[in-house]
């Protein structure tokens, strides 16, 4: 089976905090790479912009944010990319820390590795880890979620990270086959197109989930025009994806 296999998805320009942290390099007393963060993701003023470019010492930049009223925390680990790469599993319910609950569990494909977590919020003593952390804040080839529902997995391209388009995710399944994850308890949900005549409206689109092995089995029997599905090529450039998060 061909996929073309799109340009890395980039961090969204949204995520400032996380952005500055890897513009300024900033890094704890272990040189660890750590990120900006005030109660979300809030912009950095242009005062504050203007004193961080000019010191030069990192434990200065460090108190500066710190009384601007900011934390920095751990999240661009290297330990994080040992813990959650995900291979040779038979059944999605044995990786490591999983949550079955319909809670969302993060996917990010990279580098041809496939990592797989619960989302931790970063604290002060917590290394945390989200989508965009596994890539130290750099384009990913698949950033999605994984939730449980009854006794089956489903597979979206939920995320606030990333814009990531729905065709991105057969990449993500071939992945899971390159690293030996098992598919069979796998649904996939992904846009189906109902009105034709307006292809690049999301309102055009519903949501269809269906078992991923079928999904292949599909993409390996038709060749789809890319004015009927989202899934050779996505409705819009600008556009979120249709079950993309405002917010993580």
């Amino acid at each position: 089976m061909k996929v073309r296999l799109l340009n890395k998805l980039p961090l969204k320009t949204g995520y400032t905090g996380e952005l500055s942290s890897l513009r300024m390099k900033l890094r704890d007393k272990d040189g660890d790479i750590i990120a900006i963060y005030k109660d979300g993701y809030h912009r950095l003023s242009d005062e504050l912009k203007m004193a961080l470019s000019l010191e030069r010492s990192n434990e200065r930049k460090i108190r500066i944010l710190k009384d601007s009223g900011f934390n920095v925390v751990k999240y661009f680990h290297p330990i994080n990319l040992q813990n959650y790469r995900v291979t040779n599993i038979q059944s999605i319910d044995q990786i490591p820390g999983i949550k079955p609950d319909e809670t969302q569990n993060c996917v990010v494909v990279n580098g041809g590795n496939v990592y797989v977590h619960p989302k931790v919020k970063s604290a002060p003593s917590t290394t945390g880890v989200n989508h965009s952390s596994l890539s130290f804040g750099r384009g990913v080839d698949f950033a999605g979620s994984l939730v449980k529902r009854n006794d089956r997995w489903v597979l979206n391209n939920t995320t606030g990270h990333y814009g990531t388009r729905p065709s991105k995710i057969i990449a993500c399944l071939q992945a899971f086959i390159k690293n030996k994850i098992s598919i069979e308890n796998l649904d996939v949900e992904h846009w189906i197109l109902i009105d034709a005549s307006k292809p690049d409206d999301n309102a055009s689109y519903q949501i269809e989930t269906l078992p991923a092995v079928t999904l292949l089995a599909r993409m390996d029997r038709l060749v789809v025009s890319k004015k009927t599905s989202p899934l050779s090529e996505d409705p819009g450039s600008n556009k979120e994806s249709l079950s993309t998060e405002r917010k993580i």
